[in-house]
């Protein structure tokens, strides 16, 4: 889409602005999401697009080593974690990337329009684009991977985010079958275009491109990812060994703008943070992927490194399994949230450096939040909603952590404090993160971390949508479900807000889950690291670093 033939909704996003209706942020963020290109939104914010843009000269050559958690990633598509991406996004890229001020730019992808119902986006591939092996990058290639992604085989949580608006779903003997709602809900146009032409109008479709499991895999190689494994990345796999340590050289043919590092190395210290603390402060290593908050005084005393800090949505949910009693009961739910005093936690759990959560996973940073008044905390309204219910003599119940969160352990710890008053027992069982994950879903209550989203409507039609993959604690609410699709519908972030502080209400009253904090993140990097910016969600895009001498 030109700047002469802009989405219809552009003037009116203008105007949002001019009147300051709307941040900066969100101008930029819905003026590029429908087709405007950066450089006039950022002139018409008064930005200087060509500052913004302008390259450092940085050194080239050299090898930056982070201290990363090394897990499988021979599925790309399969991951459930977002931090593993960092062992992906060097070999294998997404169409759109999301910057580290949330704002979501073309990658493999050259520009979007959209039509003005939403129904129909246009997207153009990067002509230049090719694989490191030689073969340009096609729509053909794009084709065949979201046909992979939508595989149930596949295991994919991009599957639950398009199952709304690209697929139908249905089930025979307990089979599930997915297929696309027509036959040209992914249309070729020619080698550099193609449409997606939706079953429900979407405004989330270039973010949903850049989930961190919807990389483009090589189909001449039949998605197979690993040590050489082809990619239109800017690196090759070299080394890869999990638990221990993942190595990437530099391709010199990519084809966008080159690396300047020549290796980058993750490196895998294991489960205790203090090891990989000890390495940066030893200069072992060059960098972390997180800094904990216990941790954070021990490593702002190092003199030859910076610290990183960042607000964003990274979270933590007590999820409850709402086919089982006493959870599927909404009235013991909603006793589970007013229990709890979100402003200690945070103090608690991670030393002040957080934000307040509110139960129902719309975080302030997101561009369609919506403030609501504080729900609790009530312990004697909790105590009696427990008694209405039928449970006047208490609950007992064993609810799991992960170790490799220390954050997460001291909150469910506290909440476990606070729960006792109202009279539930929450024995914590704390456990090692590779068990962790696999229990993840086949427990009834189960405290797990979520990454960063860009947008709130994004996590809900991962996590809560009746049916998705995600929704592990099986809870359904079809008003929910309605007013998602009409929040999804709408391109005016003001309105949008509106719908979405309906949804907030909902999973604040009828929820499946406790959500009590937000998340400040920090990481750490030696000072001759430059170029390094702290994305919300934690994600490292090592093209982008390079070192001093």
């Amino acid at each position: 889409m030109s700047d002469d033939n802009v989405h219809f909704a552009i003037p009116a996003l203008v105007d949002q602005w001019e009147r300051r209706s709307i941040s900066r942020r969100e101008f930029l963020r819905t003026a590029t999401l429908l087709g405007m290109s950066a450089a006039a939104a950022y002139r018409i914010v008064g930005l200087s697009p060509a500052a913004l843009a302008a390259a450092q000269a940085l050194p080239q050559g050299g090898t930056v080593r982070i201290a990363h958690p090394i897990k499988d990633v021979s599925n790309p598509q399969a991951l459930n974690w977002f931090q593993f991406a960092d062992l992906t996004f060097p070999v294998v890229q997404t169409l759109t990337r999301i910057g580290a001020d949330n704002v979501t730019r073309p990658h493999l992808a050259a520009s979007w329009g959209t039509s003005p119902d939403l129904r129909s986006w246009t997207i153009k591939l990067r002509p230049n684009a090719k694989w490191r092996k030689g073969r340009p990058f096609t729509v053909d290639d794009v084709i065949w991977n979201i046909k992979r992604l939508i595989d149930p085989a596949t295991g994919s949580v991009s599957l639950g985010l398009m199952q709304p608006y690209l697929l139908n779903v249905s089930e025979t003997d307990g089979k599930k079958k997915v297929e696309l709602w027509d036959a040209n809900a992914v249309e070729k146009v020619d080698d550099h275009t193609f449409k997606l032409n939706l079953k429900i109008p979407q405004v989330t479709i270039p973010e949903d491109l850049f989930t961190y499991t919807s990389v483009m895999l090589d189909p001449e190689e039949n998605g197979a990812f690993g040590i050489g494994a082809n990619g239109t990345g800017p690196f090759e796999m070299a080394e890869f060994e999990v638990s221990k340590r993942a190595v990437y050289r530099k391709w010199p043919g990519y084809w966008g703008t080159p690396a300047n590092l020549d290796v980058v190395e993750f490196i895998d210290f294991g489960d205790d943070p203090n090891a990989a603390i000890a390495a940066l402060a030893s200069r072992q290593v060059d960098g972390l992927y997180q800094v904990a908050q216990d941790l954070l005084p021990a490593v702002k005393n190092m003199e030859h490194v910076k610290v990183y800090s960042a607000s964003t949505a990274n979270n933590a949910t007590l999820q409850l399994d709402c086919t089982q009693k006493p959870w599927s009961d909404p009235r013991v739910r909603l006793a589970m949230r007013l229990a709890v005093d979100p402003k200690k936690q945070v103090e608690l759990a991670v030393r002040g450096l957080g934000t307040p959560g509110e139960h129902h996973h719309a975080a302030p940073v997101h561009p369609d939040y919506s403030p609501l008044p504080p729900l609790g905390p009530d312990p004697a309204k909790a105590k009696q909603l427990l008694a209405d219910a039928g449970y006047a003599d208490g609950i007992t119940a064993d609810a799991y952590v992960s170790s490799n969160l220390p954050w997460t352990v001291a909150s469910l710890e506290g909440m476990a404090d606070e729960y006792r008053a109202i009279g539930v027992n929450l024995n914590v069982k704390t456990i090692p993160g590779s068990q962790f994950w696999e229990m993840w879903g086949k427990v009834p209550v189960i405290y797990s971390d979520w990454s960063h989203r860009p947008l709130a409507i994004q996590m809900y039609a991962l996590v809560y949508r009746t049916g998705v993959d995600w929704n592990t604690p099986k809870w359904s609410n079809a008003e929910f479900d309605k007013l998602l699709d009409e929040a999804s519908s709408i391109i005016d972030p003001v309105e949008r807000r509106k719908v979405v502080a309906k949804l907030e209400q909902i999973l604040q009253q009828d929820g499946p889950m406790v959500q009590p904090i937000w998340l400040d993140v920090q990481t750490a990097y030696d000072k001759r690291v430059l170029n390094f910016t702290l994305h919300p969600a934690l994600c490292i895009f090592p093209e982008e670093l390079a070192l001093s001498a």
